[in-house]
């Protein structure tokens, strides 16, 4: 054995006997089991409120619709109070969707590539607004003409644009 390991040896042996044994802090271990329990709660704290949203987002999904009841001819119609200028954007009110109608009037209809004529109707039960699906209208074979009564009549062709 050389001088030099002999040195480090001894420094080395020194050195071990200098250093105490290590003594924690007292309350260490507490602080440590304290510090445990936390993360563990907010991880199920994380872990519900994880599950909550994913049952609240699946109700959501799995949500049934009702079936729109039937109009019953004791509801209630009136004419509204105002009638305002359709948006061209308004829905297209399926077959007769909207029920009995208060008034009607042409639009512009809005799309992707622009307008094309349309027929807004107003319900007389709910005085919502919606076109009406008329596909002679675009083909330009409807015409209107007023009635005795002040009102418009807005007719439609029978036959088809091809048939003439």
């Amino acid at each position: 054995m050389s001088e030099l390991e002999r040195q480090l040896r001894d420094r080395l042996a020194g050195l071990a006997e200098a250093a105490s044994d290590a003594v924690p802090p007292r309350g260490l271990w507490a602080v440590e089991q304290r510090r445990r329990a936390e993360i563990r709660r907010f991880t199920v704290l994380v872990a519900a409120a994880a599950l909550a949203l994913v049952g609240l987002l699946l109700g959501a999904a799995w949500r049934v619709a009702q079936p729109p009841a039937p109009a019953t001819t004791r509801s209630e119609v009136g004419l509204p109070d105002r009638l305002y200028d359709p948006s061209r954007w308004l829905r297209t009110a399926p077959g007769a969707e909207l029920g009995q109608l208060v008034a009607i009037q042409t639009a512009s209809q809005g799309g992707w590539w622009g307008g094309r004529p349309g027929v807004v109707a107003v319900s007389a039960a709910t005085g919502e607004y919606a076109f009406l699906d008329l596909p002679d209208l675009a083909a330009g074979t409807w015409r209107s003409r007023p009635t005795a009564g002040g009102g418009v009549l807005i007719m439609g062709s029978l036959r088809s644009p091809a048939q003439g």
